[in-house]
């Protein structure tokens, strides 16, 4: 008799032992499939993120473009050693924005399409020339803001940096930055394209929009001139 209750209360205890066995292995199966669920979720968030194109056309046929930038687009950004790779602007937290070449449309320097990225106009000065490198660029387009959405609050010396396709640095200080209507801004183009804020030395001059939008000619109503040279 004795033998007999020994035996059953060890097959109770493995019986036991292997019912908290399979709830454990339930719930650890549970865990992981509802973890599994919310990366994919996340990850369908941030596909979709980055595959949504955010492209508006103005009256004139320019795209702008409005689709985030991400970090790898960033890392894979290749240049030639001597052009402008990188724009950085540590005071309004611009850290390695994209520099793209641009050019001339209907007698005007163009601008980048995307907001995020920095114009560097192909026909102007490259870092280290000795020239005047001219640079454009959004401030915002019509659900984000751009890249010189705050360009309009640097002061003198205030630090630009441009980082070239070779890695080389180039450091400039802001001498002047100036808010002009749109009317004239044309007035301003020639020194801002050709004209270093102190003569002889190497500038960096860039313009971007700014003011209360235009909705007739899909573009703000005044113009940032901002003019640095690279420090000694």
């Amino acid at each position: 008799m004795s033998l007999k209750v020994k035996i059953t209360k060890r097959i109770i205890f493995r019986s036991t032992g292997f019912l908290l066995l399979l709830v454990f292995v339930i719930m650890l199966g549970i865990i992981i499939l509802n973890e599994k669920r919310m990366a994919d979720e996340r990850t369908a968030q941030t596909t979709s993120e980055v595959e949504v194109q955010e492209v508006i056309t103005t009256e004139d046929g320019e795209e702008i473009d409005e689709t985030p930038i991400t970090e790898e687009q960033v890392a894979e950004w290749v240049v030639a050693r001597d052009k402008p790779r990188y724009l950085s602007i540590p005071k309004i937290g611009i850290n390695k924005a994209r520099v793209t070449e641009i050019g001339i449309k209907n007698n005007r320097v163009n601008s980048p399409v995307s907001i995020f990225d920095a114009g560097w106009y192909r026909d102007s000065a490259k870092p280290g020339s000795g020239g005047v490198l001219f640079m454009d660029g959004h401030n915002g387009g019509t659900r984000r803001e751009g890249i010189f959405d705050n360009l309009n609050t640097l002061v003198p010396k205030d630090e630009i940096v441009v980082q070239r396709g070779d890695d080389a640095i180039f450091i400039y200080e802001v001498v002047e930055n100036n808010i002009v209507p749109l009317e004239e801004a044309n007035n301003y183009m020639d020194m801002m394209l050709y004209q270093s804020a102190v003569a002889g030395k190497e500038g960096l001059n860039i313009i971007t929009c700014i003011g209360e939008w235009n909705e007739n000619l899909k573009t703000y109503n005044k113009r940032v001139l901002l003019r640095a040279v690279l420090k000694s």
